[in-house]
């Protein structure tokens, strides 16, 4: 079904476990995860036994994430978190017309 994202790297490079709950958030165009859930406002959410998280439709809406649209997976271990943005944001940054 739509709006999986697979963090399986992500998940291990920051120690999440599958079932462990993240907060998700919009920032700056983008879906943010993070492990941290104490007094953070966003949404709760476990992140499944493949290690994937179910990105709610309003969430996907608001950063303009449609029907086959390619997304990059960033994290950040300092901060310990996870941003997820579409490719063609990325491309656009560099002035690349595709």
């Amino acid at each position: 079904p739509m709006g999986r994202v697979w963090v399986r790297r992500s998940a291990r490079l920051l120690g999440w476990q599958p079932g462990q709950t993240l907060t998700l958030t919009v920032r700056a165009s983008a879906i943010h995860m993070s492990g941290d859930t104490s007094g953070t406002a966003g949404i709760p959410l476990a992140l499944d036994h493949r290690n994937r998280v179910q990105v709610p439709l309003g969430l996907r809406a608001m950063v303009g994430f449609h029907p086959g649209t390619r997304i990059l997976v960033v994290t950040v271990p300092s901060e310990g978190s996870v941003a997820v943005l579409p490719v063609n944001r990325v491309v656009a940054a560099f002035g690349i017309d595709r």
